[in-house]
């Protein structure tokens, strides 16, 4: 008997939340998840050969928990190009929705710009992962495409999984990969026929109107499907286009790495000019894996769904306001050294394997979220460390500005990552100092980017936690401890900006020390089960919400202290709307 895959936990909680919508249209069949708020533009996802809309379900989650709207679409049934544009017309016009913003990967990124070429007053912006331009490479690869109508269903199927790379993977890409096979079952003989025409029928996009300022490349820098040569055809044709490149990710980045690339969702579509509404979230599920929440310190909570939110009393806070970066590198082209790292790694194994229990007890004593006063100077001004802990200075950076949350920048300091945290001290108050542990800092990233903050810094998003459903209640909080446990953002402006990137490499070092305490234990647990159903019996009265962790959660620790993606975005700013109007109406194709 065929083996059948357990569902992601999290995939099983949002069907059980989204709902998913079919409509007739004509003779074609619309099949498509549409969340969010209705007052807002919507982002419209459109997928690759193997996709559905069922591949996008962490990005639906995650936006629409910003305030965002997104729509998922399954590719209709259409056998040409010119068809597909007429189709995805009336299904917005079905929906009442005149202007869109398309997230296309793969074939999706290359029928986005197809219908942008042919109806450029309904497409407001572009993001294209891992797509190209023209088709005759797929053509040429694939000469039986005119027999395509009359192979059976099990040979396109074939064909299309053998354009999926072949292990061995990451853990959370081969999750990514097992949930688009699974959707792949999913489709019919005259899917797969009209998506591998789509793929194969030679064409080619010719000139768009919008300007480059509104598009986004978003590749991973691994292995995908689409040649390299095609991806970078692609870049020479919107050289202003925003760029953001993931170290890693394979074809399916929206699975494998979904806290980066809605964090890049998010900041195309506040670059493009759309407002979220989270004012209008009534009703909505909560989710608790941030649009941006990389786990840079190994804090793999992202991506969980909230369920405390059925209860109407709770207030979680997910984390605060994602910043624009704009101009960001989120990666040193300095190597980091590992052999601190991996001496960090093998510690915390044999403790793990000496005595897990009490490790976890001491590691929930130990980890404390959310930024701390500090002010436990030693006899030379620098901070006193946790000998037990046996905590080290890694890097001190002199003359550093500290600026929590939206508050003012503070007076000039001495900066400090340790294996454990950072510790910020002030040069002219003896008593103000604060620290927050790696473990808490759930994102962090160099800013260089004058809109987002007016001084080249470090940035970094704080995990508040559990600690962010607590009340203001508690006598033994003091006020200043009770606002810094609320804050959810830092900046760390260091006086001479060139040691940014050095300073963003030790901190992706030490982050890479701070994994998740819980990580291993659960790791080992799950190579310890079978992680296959074989029958139908067996899969009744399964508790489905916990049978398996989400798509890029299945080893707790995903490394991404190295993995982290690259954003390298110019300084072109956005024309304004009279000067784009303008620019449309003239028929210009913005290059």
């Amino acid at each position: 008997m065929k083996a059948v895959l357990p569902l992601p936990g999290d995939y099983v909680y949002f069907k059980s939340q989204v709902p998913l919508h079919k409509i007739s249209i004509g003779l074609k069949q619309w099949r498509y998840y549409d969340f969010g708020p209705k007052a807002v533009p919507p982002l419209i996802c459109i997928p690759g050969i193997a996709g559905t809309a069922d591949v996008y379900y962490k990005q639906i989650m995650a936006l629409s928990m910003k305030g965002y709207r997104v729509i998922s679409i399954d590719l209709p049934r259409v056998w040409n190009h010119l068809e597909w544009i007429h189709a995805f017309e009336k299904f917005l016009d079905s929906l009442n929705v005149h202007h869109v913003h398309i997230y296309g990967t793969s074939l999706g990124g290359f029928l986005a710009q197809i219908f942008a070429q042919h109806r450029p007053r309904r497409v407001k912006s572009l993001v294209l992962s891992n797509s190209f331009l023209e088709t005759h490479k797929f053509a040429a690869a694939m000469p039986w495409a005119p027999v395509v109508n009359w192979a059976p269903s099990f040979m396109l199927k074939r064909y299309i999984l053998t354009g999926i790379r072949d292990g061995p993977h990451e853990p959370f890409i081969a999750d990514s990969v097992d949930f688009v096979v699974g959707q792949v079952e999913t489709l019919s003989r005259d899917d797969l026929a009209s998506r591998l025409l789509l793929n194969v029928n030679v064409a080619s996009v010719g000139p768009i109107s919008l300007p480059d300022s509104l598009i986004t490349i978003m590749d991973t820098n691994d292995y995908c499907a689409v040649p390299q040569e095609l991806k970078e055809q692609l870049n020479e044709r919107y050289p202003g286009a925003r760029k953001a490149v993931l170290k890693t990710g394979g074809d399916f980045p929206f699975l494998s790495r979904p806290d980066e690339v809605n964090l890049y969702l998010q900041l195309h579509l506040r670059r493009v000019g759309v407002e979220a509404r989270p004012d209008l979230l009534q009703g909505i599920p909560r989710y608790d894996g941030g649009a941006g929440s990389s786990n840079s310190g190994g804090n793999s909570s992202g991506s969980q769904f909230d369920r405390s939110q059925r209860d109407p009393n709770g207030d979680r806070n997910g984390g605060g306001d994602m910043q624009d970066f704009g101009s960001e590198s989120l990666d040193s082209d300095e190597p980091v050294p590992t052999s601190t790292m991996k001496q960090g790694k093998q510690n915390k194994r044999e403790t793990l394997d000496q005595n897990p229990k009490s490790f976890l007890e001491r590691s929930e004593r130990e980890m404390v979220l959310a930024i701390q006063p500090f002010s436990d100077r030693s006899a030379d001004g620098g901070p006193r460390l946790d000998a037990a802990a046996e905590e080290e200075v890694m890097r001190v950076e002199s003359g550093a500005a500290v600026a929590l949350g939206r508050r003012a920048l503070e007076s000039s300091g001495t900066l400090y990552v340790t294996t454990r945290r950072v510790i910020w001290l002030s040069d002219t108050e003896a008593e103000k100092g604060y620290s927050v542990d790696f473990v808490s800092i759930s994102l962090h990233a160099v800013s260089r980017d004058p809109e987002a903050y007016p001084q080249p810094c470090i940035y970094a998003q704080i995990d508040l936690g559990d600690e962010g459903d607590e009340t203001d209640d508690s006598d033994s909080e003091s006020g200043e401890d009770a606002e810094l446990s609320k804050i959810t953002e830092m900046r760390f402006v260091p006086s001479d900006p060139s040691q940014l990137d050095s300073l963003f490499a030790v901190f992706c070092q030490c982050a890479e020390l701070n994994p998740d305490p819980n990580a291993e234990i659960e790791e080992e647990e799950e190579e310890e089960e079978n992680s296959w159903v074989y029958s139908d019996e067996l899969m009744e009265g399964m508790d489905w919400q916990t049978l398996a962790n989400p798509i890029g959660h299945s080893n707790g620790d995903h490394d991404l202290a190295h993995n982290v993606l690259e954003l390298h975005i110019n300084d072109e700013r956005f024309e304004d709307a009279e000067e784009l109007e303008e620019h449309r109406n003239r028929g210009s194709n913005g290059h």
